[in-house]
């Protein structure tokens, strides 16, 4: 309920406790480990970087991770929701995430995205490569709760749709009764 963009009267800040920045770093880094052990990560080297100068996607990149998800079962045109709230982070500020257009119910604090999914998985790999692993960077005193998150429901959704069991016409429905309900409540 605490994520639930409706419902929740409590927002997760950056703490000042350098061990939440360990636990979520900690809590990423494991995420993204599932993300690898399914054979779904980025497959990217310095020589054979994802992301091309000005900033578009490798062509022999994308493809192969693309190739990879499509076995996997996964659809990879399903756009995945990213979670922000509250004001941007320094994490944020460094490389915002690729959006494909709000949520139905961004509005305020609530600044959720639909992102593609293999720039959701770009953007996972980024926060672990740059923060959480090769050494805790000096970003991850920004971390906050939905970074982890994050990356948990990506790994998440990677794992029950590999295995069949993740069913995104119910969330679709879900969605549209829930904006049908919103539309009749704001007519009242």
């Amino acid at each position: 309920m605490d994520l639930d963009p409706g419902e929740s009267p409590r927002r997760f800040g950056v703490h000042k406790d350098p061990i939440f920045h360990v636990y979520i770093a900690n809590a990423i880094t494991l995420a993204y480990s599932c993300i690898e052990e399914l054979g779904l990560q980025v497959k990217a080297t310095k020589e054979n970087p994802s992301k091309m100068p000005d900033g578009n996607w490798n062509a022999s990149v994308k493809s192969d991770v693309e190739a990879r998800l499509k076995k996997s079962g996964i659809n990879i045109t399903d756009p995945h929701v990213w979670t922000l709230r509250g004001p941007k982070t320094r994490i944020e500020a460094r490389r915002a995430p690729t959006s494909a257009g709000k949520t139905s119910w961004t509005r305020g604090q609530v600044r959720d995205v639909k992102m593609m999914l293999i720039d959701a998985l770009a953007h996972a790999s980024w926060l672990r490569s740059t923060t959480t692993t090769h050494g805790l960077s000096s970003s991850a005193r920004s971390l906050t709760v939905y970074d982890a998150y994050n990356v948990q429901s990506l790994a998440r959704r990677l794992f029950l749709e590999k295995l069949g069991f993740w069913r995104t016409e119910i969330v679709a429905r879900r969605d549209a009764d829930r904006d049908k309900k919103n539309r009749i409540e704001a007519a009242k």
